[in-house]
């Protein structure tokens, strides 16, 4: 007979039958068990919870009346909301990956791309305007401002915001 000794809290507990032993087991077991279940329990809420934030953050972007866009920092556009489409009469899937520089009518490109290399230095540009080419010919007035998107502590590109103040600048004209 082999005698089995445990140390239980300072103390030896003697268990030929290894009940104890076995019973010790079978709780570190269900613990664990539970343990893992909780993670992922809370991982799936997590992930849940982040799906959730990401829809209602898409719903906003794609109901905004004024265009919201990012481009990288050689100025190539990679996304564009739906009021792209609205304001200038473009598919947002014809421009994403070409350059924001050729949206513009051809007397104002040669400024922008000279702002966007400005605004790296800057971390951004403030308001200003910029005539859009249409594709039936007409243009577009858009008033607009970049700030340096940041990821993981490097410059990753630009957020932009822009809106038609076409009819605005119109009626000060006038």
């Amino acid at each position: 007979l082999v005698l089995k000794l445990l140390k239980i809290m300072g103390t030896f507990v003697y268990d030929p039958s290894q009940r104890f032993l076995s019973y010790l087991h079978t709780v570190a077991h269900n613990a664990l068990k539970e343990f893992w279940a909780a993670q992922a329990r809370r991982r799936t809420a997590a992930e849940e919870a982040l799906r959730a934030s990401e829809a209602h953050h898409r719903r906003i972007v794609d109901q905004a009346s004024e265009i919201i866009f990012t481009i990288d920092l050689e100025g190539i556009i990679t996304s564009l909301n739906p009021a792209f489409e609205r304001i200038t009469g473009w598919r947002c899937d014809d421009w994403t990956g070409r350059s924001l520089v050729d949206l513009l009518v051809p007397g104002e490109r040669e400024a922008a791309a000279a702002a966007i290399a400005r605004a790296q230095n800057r971390g951004g540009v403030s308001v200003k305007q910029a005539t859009i080419r249409k594709p039936d010919g007409s243009s577009v007035l858009l008033e607009g401002s970049v700030v340096v998107k940041i990821i993981d502590g490097r410059q990753a590109g630009f957020l932009g915001f822009a809106r038609d103040v076409t009819e605005r600048e119109q009626a000060i004209e006038e």
